[in-house]
């Protein structure tokens, strides 16, 4: 009930919310499977019960948002069956690490993960950058030149002035 109090917030952002949201249900069937996983072998019918639903859970939840273990962060949308979404969308993951609020990424366990969600962030950041100044160029009539010089685009102004590496 909490969790779904804190995604109908109409005054601040509630999309950074989802990755950890995620995360957390995972850990949460994930725990409750390994609580009656142990009560299935006592043969314990109210034990055994839990397990069956909580695996069916747990297979239903990787289907959906992709083995969690692994990985929890990649960079493009990954598709699966009927064209299905699967795994946290790049989107909502970035729009948690620049959430002050997730400072600190909690929600991913790996360092890989973060380390590859703050790339992805960089190169946004640089393709924003680079298309304002295409627009910029664009729209003024500037007379502009691009060149690749040991892997990096350098933009020159009219007056052979490098814009930005």
């Amino acid at each position: 009930k909490k969790a779904q109090q804190k995604l109908e917030g109409e005054k601040y952002v509630t999309i950074s919310l989802v990755p950890t949201m995620i995360c957390y249900t995972k850990k949460m069937i994930n725990s409750a499977f390994d609580r009656h996983r142990v009560g299935a072998e006592d043969e314990n019918h109210a034990s055994h019960t839990m397990s069956v639903m909580t695996n069916k859970m747990n297979v239903d939840f990787e289907k959906r948002w992709g083995n969690q273990v692994n990985r929890q962060f990649n960079s493009e949308v990954v598709r699966g069956a009927y064209n299905r979404q699967i795994g946290i969308n790049p989107v909502m993951c970035v729009t948690s690490a620049l959430d002050p609020r997730f400072k600190n990424i909690v929600s991913f366990e790996h360092e890989a993960d973060k380390a590859s969600l703050w790339d992805s962030v960089l190169v946004l950041m640089i393709e924003l950058k680079v298309s304002k100044h295409s627009n910029m160029n664009v729209n003024s009539g500037n007379n502009v030149r691009h060149e690749r010089k040991n892997d990096q685009n350098i933009v020159f102004h009219e007056n052979n002035n490098p814009i930005m590496q």
